[in-house]
């Protein structure tokens, strides 16, 4: 059996992808394992893909919390501006409050839904169970939406470029 690149030369070993084309010494010391060049260029073709979802996943992720942080410090001042009794407090809990029953909608919603557990939830029970995870979501997210930016810039930022 000859190389799958160069037909004139026997072939040592198979590409270790799975494909099984026939490489000749040359072809399989250039990767360990040995792959030929079709698998390889899939491969990076693969790759290239998962740095481009990648970068969109953060992409997307740092746009929408940044213009959840940017409308709650602007909703926060604008309250401030127009209620000169000091309530704006008032505002940006319930901003808060909205905010966090929106995420924990999304994902943590479970956190009561407890799989095999013989406790029954009413509707009233429920509502405010809802109320507290969207007061504790709500009110971290002061906290941690800034630094999940940070992040999420700092880990898209070390993406290589191309494969």
């Amino acid at each position: 059996m000859n190389c799958f690149t160069h037909s004139n030369v026997v072939a040592v070993a198979q590409c270790a992808n799975g494909c099984g084309r026939a490489l000749c010494q040359e072809c399989a010391q250039a990767s360990n394992p040995p792959i030929c060049p079709v698998c390889a260029e899939q491969m990076a073709a693969e790759h290239q893909a998962a740095l481009i979802d990648a970068r969109e996943f953060y992409k997307k992720r740092i746009i929408k919390n940044s213009i959840y942080y940017a409308l709650l410090v602007v909703l926060f001042i604008v309250a401030r501006f127009f209620d000169p009794s000091g309530n704006s407090a008032l505002y940006l809990i319930i901003l808060l409050l909205g905010y966090g029953l929106v995420m924990g909608r999304n994902g943590a919603s479970a956190v009561w839904q407890v799989p095999g557990a013989t406790t029954v939830v009413t509707n009233t029970e429920a509502f405010y169970l809802r109320l507290l995870q969207a007061a504790f979501i709500g009110l971290f997210s002061i906290f941690f939406v800034p630094i999940i930016i940070i992040l999420d810039i700092s880990r898209m930022s070390k993406l290589p470029t191309s494969a």
